[in-house]
């Protein structure tokens, strides 16, 4: 069963606009021409043996209690005073979840305007929103301890939300669709490690927000949406909270 969830969603950087109909990737920000480049120049910073290097060997890895580098990075990374926060409620509230439970028993169609549905259709837009910030954070900080300029960095940013989606979608990919699209990259490993951190960092706040989402997993709510250009995306927010919780449960 399949529910449409269709709204406009604008995106990071909206004043982008294409500057050809051919379909070349060859795009227009603010005057400034861009195209695929500043992926093959993040790729060879990323690759350089100093990243490595740089992002390793800062732990010490005698004092981490696991057994991978992957574990002990995100182990080291993780703050050891944390700052009080609410966590949101494990529940979106019986009255919603049994309308919801109704509307998808009789086959209705969900959208966004249904009052027992916005509820947890905020908690999945407040997902893409700390995803998109946090990956694009994780992505800066890495580009800058390989040593990318700003103008690298910005630039690359700009190609991310025309081309590449990793900040879009950073939280939702899997490792088989990074090394799918962009196989045996440094780029798809660190686009996964700021994906890792992302989530394992914040673990009970993702744990909470998509809690709601198990008692509705049968149903497969379709989310249809335009960027910045217009361009149309759907997805399924169903397999993405499940996609997400599956890493949530191999944190350290």
């Amino acid at each position: 069963m399949k529910f449409a969830i269709c709204f406009s969603l604008v995106a990071m950087f909206a004043s982008i606009a294409r500057a050809s109909d051919s379909g070349a990737d060859f795009m227009i920000y603010d005057g400034i021409s861009l195209d695929r480049e500043s992926l093959v120049m993040v790729e060879d910073l990323l690759s350089a043996p100093k990243f490595d290097a740089v992002f390793y060997d800062d732990f010490p890895m005698e004092l981490c209690p696991f057994h991978t580098k992957w574990e002990c990075s995100i182990w080291f990374r993780k703050p050891h005073i944390k700052e009080s926060i609410s966590l949101p409620s494990r529940s979106i509230g019986i009255k919603n979840e049994n309308a919801l439970r109704a509307a998808i028993n009789r086959g209705d169609t969900i959208n966004m305007d249904a009052e027992y549905a916005k509820p947890l259709i905020n908690r999945y837009r407040t997902l893409q929103k700390v995803g998109r910030i946090c990956c694009t954070e994780g992505m800066i900080n890495r580009l800058q301890r390989a040593g990318a300029t700003p103008g690298l960095i910005y630039k690359f940013l700009v190609d991310d939300a025309n081309f590449y989606r990793f900040s879009d979608r950073c939280l939702m990919t899997t490792d088989e669709e990074l090394s799918s699209r962009y196989p045996r990259t440094a780029t798809a490993n660190a686009v996964s490690d700021a994906r890792d951190t992302c989530l394992c960092q914040r673990r009970e706040f993702f744990d909470a927000l998509l809690a709601p989402f198990d008692k509705f997993s049968d149903a497969d709510f379709v989310y249809t949406f335009e960027d910045g250009l217009k361009r149309e995306h759907t997805v399924s927010i169903t397999d993405d909270v499940q996609t997400v919780k599956a890493f949530l449960s191999l944190c350290p």
